[in-house]
């Protein structure tokens, strides 16, 4: 039975849902896809649910927002202004850059950014 598990990384620049047969089929092949090492980057993986009989995935994938909601995740908005202050909103687009949250139960998930990982890894080297 395939399960949905949340994926994360040390950078936190990519994280998303992956359904798959296992934690370690999910972390490969989220790191594999992004790009990510295994170890040097802290691929995590948190098992979420087992993904419902009514959605039909028949192999390992990340998960788009119909699935998610059909496995019982909430969408949430999230306001992306602190990144508005430091590029426009054409830079976001084209970086596809709108964050997206997810609730499971009480669990809320929060998907990993590029431009968010950029302006914290920023923010961060100002402070040194």
């Amino acid at each position: 039975m395939m399960k949905i598990y949340w994926l994360d990384s040390l950078d936190h620049g990519e994280d998303w849902f992956v359904a798959a047969n296992s934690m370690q089929e999910a972390m490969t092949f989220f790191a594999l896809d992004m790009g990510y090492d295994l170890v040097g980057d802290e691929v995590r993986a948190t098992e979420v649910c087992a993904v419902p009989e009514k959605v039909s995935i028949e192999e390992t994938q990340f998960l788009d927002e119909d699935q998610i909601s059909a496995s019982g995740g909430a969408l949430l908005r999230y306001d992306d202004n602190d990144l508005l202050k430091v590029v426009d909103q054409s830079v976001l687009d084209s970086l596809g850059a709108e964050t997206r949250m997810v609730r499971f139960d009480n669990k809320v998930f929060i998907e990993g950014n590029v431009a968010r990982a950029a302006l914290q890894t920023l923010k961060s080297q100002i402070l040194l």
